[in-house]
């Protein structure tokens, strides 16, 4: 997969990363989200997308849909 985005959580206790990009062999957008070490950017990343749990963009989006909208 070719990472095209990162983000990081931080906590007392623990890293969380996702990563976003393309799989390069079909060419369908991806995201995967794990907890990681935090000590070595480039390992974490690649362990995000090894090791990761899929995303799923249909939840996320109705995630986001919610919390956008008004009380």
């Amino acid at each position: 997969m070719k990472v095209e985005k990162t983000i990081w959580f931080h906590s007392y206790s623990c890293t969380t990363g996702i990563v976003a990009g393309i799989d390069e062999v079909t060419g369908v957008k991806k995201a995967y989200i794990n907890v990681v070490k935090g000590e070595d950017e480039k390992e974490d990343i690649e362990r995000l997308v090894k090791h990761g749990a899929p995303i799923n963009i249909k939840m996320l989006s109705n995630l986001c849909d919610y919390l956008n909208k008004e009380s």
